[in-house]
């Protein structure tokens, strides 16, 4: 969403949201790895 202001802080806040997407879209997909790689290691073990 563009700030009124617009300028330094607008920018400023978007790259920290994007910086915060992007973490959390890394540990999404870690914990994703992490559940299809003990699902795999039961389905193994049986």
């Amino acid at each position: 969403m563009p700030t009124p202001e617009g300028g330094a802080p607008g920018s400023k806040a978007h790259g920290i949201i994007l910086g915060l997407l992007a973490a959390a879209a890394i540990l999404a997909a870690l914990l994703m790895l992490l559940c299809l790689g003990a699902f795999t290691v039961r389905v193994r073990a049986h």
